[in-house]
């Protein structure tokens, strides 16, 4: 029988860590990518309004944007996303997003906003497909 005994003061600290810890809500993992994005939206006044961007991560279910002109959350969006080429071939991928903006914020080089996305490759791709968490970087 293996028993083990603990120090009462370590098992109250160790309680306190966890307490402070935020609880995940994605559902999603997310991947720290930094490329190219340009987005665009309908405005109030029915004007299509174009931004380019960096996304700063990226997830199956959606990114966060860095930008200096931020739609408002609940707008519907699209976006393109530019990977790099991989292992030296020179072919860009385009991926073609629909979502909805779910929060904005921040001031200067610091704002932008999180949106939640349905990705597909671009058009004139290889086709047209959801992809899944296993489809993107790992």
């Amino acid at each position: 029988m293996f028993i083990r005994i603990f120090r009462v003061d370590t098992l109250a600290s160790t309680a306190k860590k966890h307490r402070g810890r935020k609880k995940e809500l994605r559902k999603a993992k997310r991947y720290p990518l930094r490329v190219p994005v340009t987005f665009w939206w309908e405005r109030g006044d029915g004007i299509s309004q174009e931004v380019r961007g960096t996304t700063l991560d990226i997830s199956a279910r959606g990114m966060f944007i860095a930008c200096h002109l931020l739609p408002l959350p609940g707008v519907h969006l699209q976006v393109e996303v530019y990977l790099p080429s991989v292992n030296g071939i020179p072919n860009l991928v385009q991926l073609h997003g629909e979502g909805t903006v779910v929060r904005a914020g921040g001031k200067g080089s610091e704002s932008g906003f999180a949106a939640e996305t349905v990705f597909r490759t671009a058009k004139g791709s290889a086709g047209s497909i959801v992809l899944g968490t296993e489809d993107l970087i790992q």
